[in-house]
């Protein structure tokens, strides 16, 4: 299927921190003011605006054949993922270059706000994947779906650049698109030996809208330095404590309240019919990638890695559950750490790390050997919702058990429920802007 890729302005407009002015047809008419854009990004450095990056992409997803004509398949969540990271690194290769189906352009043609010029050692500059947060699957996308998936910068770094996504289905039967997703992706941009370049342009953000994207992806970036001294802080810490508070949060968030007489004071809980050691639930798996799966820097695409992520982590999440009917519904995270390249053998280890009413946290490890030592190239954490066969959420029968687990494993369960913790507010507000279940 061909895509289709469109953008809300062609123009590319400079823009400077002063006040600008707008003056009315009539003479006599007082001049208004307009608020001071909000400038992220590198200082002396050509400034776009976020709403001239949007970009779109439209496409039919999966296959018209999955199912029937009346009970269409559910398309699989790293599907639309691959559509989300194509659409982001259009977005970010439009912010850097200036231009649309650029694949490559000299550093020298990136000119500074002063009419300088950038350079790197690599001589061309282009864009890759390095991280993905905050993904909600707000809704089921079924295969056949036409689907539009835009984007728009809301940050810019001296060679970061901060991508929000956003995917709406295109309903036949109605005019009003539906929102399926949303995620934040972070790109970084890269000279031709994969070095980071810093010539990305900074972003001007005009409007409440992207003031507030902006604002929620600072606050992504802030999380994500909390969680990881926090992972750290748990090195020696109490095990014993660990696990107590892990059971009874396990317990606790996995057990249904039966409430008799209609008082919640009389409620009883019906518990969990077993536990699973968290060492009983790896799944692993292991592939190298072709050709047909690489970028424009000659390294895999990271779509294709999250669609291989993704579908290990629903498998892992179904054989815990013993249900086909297991589906992503978000993705709280996902790093790319070293990139991957066709002559890599790639091992892939999944296994649960959290539970509760009716999902799987599961995370995610990918490595290759390099240099003769095993080197951890990516690693996502996916939250799964367990259904019946039509689709409502249904409570497991299953929860984990830490006990006998070493270390590692205890800090790493700890860690899934400080991050679910947070990620539980943002989820909470996400559902009051949308109004829809997440």
């Amino acid at each position: 299927m061909r895509r289709l890729f469109s953008r809300a302005s062609c123009s590319i407009a400079a823009v400077t921190p002063q006040r600008l002015h707008y003056s009315s047809s009539s003479s006599a008419a007082p001049t208004t003011e307009a608020p001071v854009p909000l400038i992220s990004g590198a200082p002396n450095r050509l400034v776009r605006n976020s709403s001239d990056t949007i970009m779109t992409c439209t496409d039919f997803v999966g296959s018209s054949g999955a199912g029937n004509q009346m009970s269409p398949q559910r398309l699989a969540g790293g599907e639309m993922l691959g559509l989300m990271d194509t659409t982001a690194a259009g977005v970010a290769l439009h912010h850097l270059t200036g231009k649309r189906f650029q694949l490559g352009v000299p550093a020298q043609t990136l000119p500074n706000a002063d009419g300088t010029f950038s350079a790197t050692a690599g001589g061309a500059v282009s864009c890759a994947t390095i991280g993905v947060d905050n993904t909600c699957f707000v809704a089921p996308v079924l295969h056949g779906d036409l689907v539009d998936v835009s984007g728009r910068v809301v940050h810019a770094g001296s060679s970061s650049i901060g991508v929000f996504i956003q995917a709406h289905r295109l309903p036949f039967l109605s005019s009003e698109r539906t929102l399926v997703a949303e995620a934040f992706f972070s790109m970084v941009a890269v000279d031709s030996t994969l070095k980071a370049a810093k010539v990305v342009p900074a972003v001007a953000l005009h409007t409440a809208e992207e003031r507030a994207l902006h604002a929620r992806y600072a606050e992504i970036r802030d999380a994500q330095t909390k969680n990881n001294a926090y992972f750290h802080s748990l090195e020696g810490a109490d095990r014993n404590a660990h696990i107590a508070d892990i059971n009874a949060f396990v317990e606790e968030n996995s057990s249904v309240h039966h409430h008799h007489g209609g008082s919640s004071s009389a409620s009883s809980f019906a518990p969990l019919l077993a536990r699973v050691p968290v060492s009983h639930t790896v799944t692993e798996a292991n592939r190298h990638f072709n050709t047909a799966h690489l970028n424009i820097n000659n390294t895999i695409f990271g779509g294709e890695i999250l669609r291989w992520m993704e579908s290990h982590a629903t498998y892992c999440g179904r054989k815990f559950a013993r249900n086909r009917h297991v589906y992503s519904i978000g993705m709280h995270s996902v790093s790319f750490n070293h990139p991957i390249f066709p002559t890599d053998w790639v091992s892939l280890r999944a296994r649960v790390a959290l539970t509760r009413k009716a999902t799987i946290e599961v995370d995610v490890r990918l490595t290759v050997e390099r240099e003769g030592s095993p080197v951890m190239t990516n690693r996502a954490s996916f939250v799964l919702m367990n259904t019946d066969e039509v689709g409502r959420k249904c409570r497991l029968t299953t929860g984990i058990s830490i006990e006998g687990e070493d270390d590692r494993v205890v800090r790493h369960v700890a860690m899934a429920k400080h991050r679910f913790l947070h990620q539980k507010r943002v989820y909470d507000l996400m559902k009051h802007h949308h109004n829809k279940e997440v």
